[in-house]
C-alpha cells in the first residue's frame, strides 16, 4: 500500500511540471552574458537577480539566445532578462537612472519611466511553454 501511495505521488508530481523555453531576440552584441531570471512571486522582488525562483547566466553567441528552464511546477511565473555586457552582475544605469545595458521582460512589457512588474509580466504554466522576449537598449 505504501509503495502504491508513493508511486501515485511521484507520478502526480512529475505530471505537474513542465519546461519553459525562453527565446531572447534582438541582442545588440555578444559582449558579456545574459542573466535570465524566472520569478514566481507577485511582490517587489521581481527583477532582483538574488530573489529569483530559478536563474541562469547564458553566454551570447548571436542576436538570439534560447534557454530552457526544466522541471518547473505548474503555476504563475514571469521572466526578466539583463544583458550584462561588463559582467558586473547588475543592470548598469546612467546618471539619470536610465539603463545603459539591455533588458527585457516576459510579455515584452516596456513601461516608460520604470521597470516592469510581476503582475504585467506574468504568464501561466500548465505543461511546456515557449516565450519570446525582445531586448531593449
Amino acid at each position: 500500500m505504501n509503495r502504491l501511495v508513493l508511486a501515485v505521488i511521484v507520478l502526480t508530481c512529475s505530471m505537474s511540471a513542465g519546461d519553459i523555453t525562453v527565446e531572447v531576440k534582438n541582442i545588440l552584441n555578444t559582449k558579456g552574458k545574459l542573466d535570465i531570471g524566472l520569478y514566481n512571486k507577485e511582490d517587489d522582488s521581481f527583477g532582483d537577480r538574488e530573489k529569483n525562483f530559478k536563474g541562469a547566466e547564458v553566454a551570447i553567441k548571436g542576436k538570439t539566445v534560447v534557454y530552457k528552464f526544466t522541471d518547473v511546477p505548474d503555476g504563475t511565473y514571469a521572466v526578466a532578462v539583463i544583458h550584462d555586457e561588463n559582467k558586473n552582475n547588475k543592470l548598469d544605469r546612467n546618471f539619470f537612472g536610465i539603463p545603459s545595458e539591455g533588458y527585457g521582460f516576459s510579455n515584452n512589457i516596456r513601461p516608460m519611466f520604470r521597470g516592469a512588474n510581476f503582475k504585467e509580466s506574468k504568464f501561466r504554466l500548465n505543461g511546456d511553454k515557449k516565450i519570446t522576449i525582445k531586448m531593449g537598449y
